[in-house]
């Protein structure tokens, strides 16, 4: 059997048991197979998340249940996965003008495809470049007359913050019904609980209003850009394609929450994932075989994995994830895949998008001169919300027997982490709190799905060392 965009790289990975033909779209499923059988828990992990925010590889929380394997198709006859064709990377030098009116011409093919026999399609659309590309494609089809259907611009975020006036000022621009989704307090503790039900395989504080978004009616698709950034300027958390550094040479597992024992015993694990995908998708250099970590580990299992709630309802599709057009973008020398590629893409769509403002600091893109507005950068106050709003479903979860019976966690740093994690006092939300928010999805689906520890540790001195320790870290971190 042939499945339908199994060589994007932005599709859904469903779940599985190992041995067993069957697949399924969420892991409530894929656990009820199981039956009567006990659920244990998967300590790798949990360190990986701990260490990421994400899951690495192709595990999930529970053991036993996995995920599909990044870039493979599954074969029904041989009940196997078989590796997809992955395109090259090379170092081809091109003008900007030049990649840029490729790359455009590879985008309108791509979003042609996705809205072949849709009458009514949603775009998320945010005050970012990425989502405003997608935008911009969108209406150049509608202007040539290849699409004659509705579009809706989907927005969450505060009121009066850049990422919601910028999309607004671009549907009214189109001429597209604009829907804002107002992020809050409450939306959050749902979320929390929402994260857990799907597995809690990412925090809550990236499911925004998904949720929501996937109860709009009428829609026969949703259009995504979050690959846009590593695609389309190759770019991860700011830093750029040829200066990121394998995933494992970074470590946030500094706050000593886990058990000392956790890291010495699973880290080989995790080393075993990075591996395996390494060896399966050989490339020429570092950067390279980093940069298709990025897109095989965090792309999957954390930006992409999260819009599983939208498609659950509504097809999602995730534009810059056609072969051909990541395929070309892969083609050329780093140097190449700059800001200046948007710029020329966006220079030749409709609606003189580049006058607008970027929403990371309200500048004309890419942030040239001063900023045109005195708007709110960030769209939501997550770190306050979950230190004034949330703290008690926190609180209650971090103290609930949960956490304590899959034995992973440090004890010392359990106790004391519930009064130290609220002292921060920004609006914005850290790493610990992260974490914390996270901690609160785990403790509900261990008891949602009568999660069983996997291993046996007792306290040591060292855990005690490393809870004085993390102490000490989030002290100086924040």
């Amino acid at each position: 059997m042939t499945e339908k965009n199994v060589d994007y790289l932005g599709r859904r990975y469903n779940y599985y048991s190992p041995g067993k033909k069957e697949r399924f779209k969420n892991i409530g499923d894929a656990l009820s197979l199981k039956g009567d059988a006990e659920n244990f828990i998967n300590p790798s992990s949990v360190l990986s998340f701990m260490m990421k925010n994400y899951i690495i590889g192709d595990e999930t929380l529970v053991k036993g249940i996995k995920r599909e394997p990044w870039m493979h198709e599954y074969d029904d006859s041989s009940s196997s996965f078989n590796e997809c064709h992955l395109p090259k990377h090379s170092n081809i030098v091109m003008e900007a003008s030049d990649i840029g009116l490729r790359l455009k011409e590879l985008l309108l093919d791509e979003v042609r495809g996705f809205l072949e026999g849709k009458q009514s399609i949603g775009v998320l659309l945010s005050g970012g470049m990425d989502s405003r590309v997608a935008a911009g494609i969108i209406r150049e089809l509608q202007v040539r007359g290849e699409y004659l259907g509705d579009v809706v611009a989907l927005t969450w975020g505060i009121t009066e913050t850049r990422d919601v006036r910028y999309a607004s000022e671009i549907a009214k621009l189109f001429k597209w019904e604009f829907v804002h989704f107002p992020l809050s307090a409450d939306l959050l503790i749902d979320n929390i609980t929402l994260t857990a039900e799907m597995g809690a395989e990412f925090s809550p504080l990236h499911l925004h209003a998904m949720h929501d978004i996937s109860k709009v009616k009428g829609l026969d698709g949703i259009l995504a850009g979050s690959y846009g950034d590593s695609v389309g300027r190759a770019e991860f958390s700011g830093v750029k394609v040829d200066q990121i550094k394998s995933i494992l040479d970074s470590d946030f597992n500094k706050f000593g929450l886990l058990s000392s024992a956790v890291e010495k015993d699973f880290m080989n694990n995790i080393s075993f994932e990075v591996d395996k995908y390494r060896s399966q998708f050989p490339r020429e250099c570092d950067w390279q075989y980093y940069e298709i970590e990025r897109q095989c580990h965090y792309m999957r299992r954390q930006l992409s994995a999260c819009m599983d709630l939208i498609d659950d309802r509504i097809p999602l599709y995730q534009m810059f994830t056609a072969p051909s057009v990541f395929g070309f973008m892969w083609s050329l020398s780093p140097e190449c895949r700059n800001d200046d590629v948007y710029v020329e893409v966006l220079k030749t769509l409709p609606g003189n998008l580049l006058s607008i403002p970027w929403a990371r600091d309200g500048k004309i893109y890419p942030s040239t001169g001063l900023a045109m507005d005195e708007l709110q950068t960030s769209h939501n106050l997550y770190g306050l919300w979950l230190r004034r709003d949330c703290s008690e479903l926190i609180n209650n979860a971090l103290c609930s027997d949960a956490l304590e019976r899959i034995n992973l966690f440090n004890p010392y740093t359990l106790k004391a982490i519930k009064n130290s994690w609220k002292k921060s006092k920004l609006n914005s939300a850290d790493r610990l709190d992260e974490r914390v928010a996270w901690m609160a999805s785990l403790s509900i689906f261990i008891d949602k799905y009568n999660i069983q520890a996997s291993t046996d540790y007792d306290a040591t001195a060292t855990d005690f060392v490393r809870s004085a320790q993390g102490k000490m870290y989030s002290y100086i971190y924040r």
